[in-house]
């Protein structure tokens, strides 16, 4: 995944940041998969790019297209990626409306969702 900044005014179509930079690159692998266009970049006091807010953006991203699963079987999820003081990074996943009987079984699916993934998630139901 990469993201970029447009010039002001600047406008592409789908696919097309992705073609460009695929006929660039010789090394398929290095190829992102999706070009996100971001303005305003997320920048350090110093003006350089906090990256970590890109990482974070981009494990949302995948953390929520990972569990459509679950949205498509009727529960509200959402997910935030952020700081953790002591995790460095983590992943929330808000559920809304899940009866007090049925979180054990909701928790155990996003688990066994997630459980591919390094950063750590915890569930919060409301």
């Amino acid at each position: 995944m990469g993201y970029v900044q447009l010039k002001p005014g600047a406008i592409v179509q789908p696919g097309e940041l992705e073609a460009w930079v695929r006929e660039r690159t010789p090394e398929r692998a290095a190829v992102p998969v999706q070009i996100i266009p971001i303005d305003p970049m997320p920048l350090t006091g110093v003006g350089k790019v906090f990256k970590p807010q890109l990482r974070w953006d981009a494990a949302k991203r995948v953390f929520t297209s990972v569990l459509a699963a679950l949205v498509e079987k009727g529960l509200n999820c959402k997910v935030e990626v952020g700081p953790h003081g002591s995790h460095g990074s983590i992943a929330t996943i808000t559920i809304a409306r899940v009866p007090d009987h049925n979180q054990e079984a909701v928790a155990d699916e996003v688990h066994t969702l997630l459980a591919p993934f390094v950063m750590r998630h915890q569930i919060v139901y409301i």
